[in-house]
């Protein structure tokens, strides 16, 4: 039941604090910390997630207690917007928040009902697919942030290139990751390959490297997730 939570927990954390923020509602938040009425609204709509992950009257209080946490660990983080690694703790006072709940109700937790098998598999791959498109981009843009890893003389990169690099890095983390689940390990040795010679031929070394860097990057968290996940289910 904890694992199961869990998981319930981590699919609705990933749908209300990366899928149901835009980049202007991030940065109002960033900005303006506790005097933003966005940091308000997420901490509410973060609460509503996580009572769905257990929609029984019990949990409200744990969901009130998420939201609440959302709040007051959000509104700090924006005094160390400039600290290179506020997102890391962040996130994991958020999944250290998540597990503490998941363990408290390990034995009475009347989740949705995913006592079918297939069920609880279809609600891992939803969880892992998630994982793999907006928060993977946007943690790989704070590896590169952490590591002061630039773009270009000013450190910036162009805006189409981050948005192509996006969608590019989306749909071959998909591809990995179904591959690893079919068990087809040589078709990405293939798709390496294939995309070594579409994205290498810049003659721009930093550009190139900076490309590398999150394509290695894109592959492992791939890979990874998809191990994962084939271990849990």
């Amino acid at each position: 039941t904890m694992k199961t939570l869990l998981i319930l927990l981590l699919l609705f954390h990933l749908l209300g604090d990366f899928y149901m923020q835009c980049d202007d509602f991030c940065k109002a938040k960033n900005d303006k910390g506790f005097l933003s009425w966005q940091l308000y609204v997420h901490a509410l709509i973060m609460a509503i997630c996580t009572w769905l992950a257990n929609p029984i009257l019990s949990f409200v209080w744990p969901a009130l207690i998420i939201g609440v946490s959302h709040l007051v660990i959000d509104g700090l983080k924006s005094y160390l917007k400039n600290w290179r690694y506020a997102f890391w703790i962040d996130q994991l006072l958020h999944i250290v928040l998540l597990v503490c709940v998941s363990y408290w109700y390990r034995g009475n937790a009347s989740c949705f009902p995913i006592s079918d098998p297939d069920m609880f598999r279809y609600i891992v791959l939803a969880t892992s697919v998630l994982f793999l498109l907006k928060p993977t981009n946007i943690i790989i843009n704070q590896i590169f942030k952490a590591f002061k890893l630039q773009l270009g003389v000013d450190g910036n990169a162009n805006e189409s290139l981050l948005l192509a690099g996006h969608v590019i890095g989306g749909v071959e983390r998909l591809m990995v990751f179904v591959f690893v689940m079919l068990g087809e390990y040589e078709a990405i040795g293939f798709l390496i390959a294939a995309k070594s010679i579409l994205r290498f031929k810049e003659t721009d070394t930093a550009k190139t490297e900076y490309v590398l860097v999150g394509t290695l990057l894109s592959f492992m968290f791939a890979i990874m997730v998809a191990l994962i996940t084939k271990y849990v289910i």
